[in-house]
């Protein structure tokens, strides 16, 4: 998949706060960031990742987040999923921030590299993909 074929298949509602681009040997990826605001509900992460080049017998496999924040101890993660689909793995977060305020985040992304013989998978290397972004939350309304 190219980068364009990427970028236009980003599910609903076809926008993307930034891309990151990560590789491992000759294999790169490619992630889009959607941060989303549901009224003044807490803020929800969502990032596509996409293989666009290299070794098709290379994959992923999500290990979790590693959130950091420039306001310590007002942002967390509620809960998080991952989801494997047909061209991409989309992986879902919803923070909590505790407290109005401007918030620079690092997602810290983390992913096991491996390589599949025979069906079995090979581990090669843990990566932790720096995905930040910056955004103000209002608080809760009154």
């Amino acid at each position: 998949m190219t980068e364009t074929e990427a970028l236009n298949s980003i599910p609903y509602p076809h926008y993307y706060n930034a891309t990151y681009k990560f590789s491992s040997g000759t294999t790169e990826w490619l992630v889009a960031l959607q941060v989303n605001f549901f009224s003044n509900a807490n803020p929800f992460v969502a990032m596509f990742l996409y293989k666009i080049g290299g070794d098709s017998g290379t994959n992923l496999a999500i290990l979790g987040l590693d959130l950091q924040s420039n306001v310590s101890g007002w942002l967390n993660i509620i809960l998080w999923n991952s989801q494997l689909e047909q061209n991409t793995t989309t992986v879902t977060a919803e923070l909590h921030a505790g407290k109005p305020a401007t918030f620079s985040v690092d997602m810290g992304l983390q992913v096991q590299v491996y390589t599949s013989f025979l069906y079995l998978p090979i581990p090669q290397e843990k990566i932790r993909v720096p995905i930040t972004t910056t955004f103000h939350w209002p608080g809760p309304s009154s």
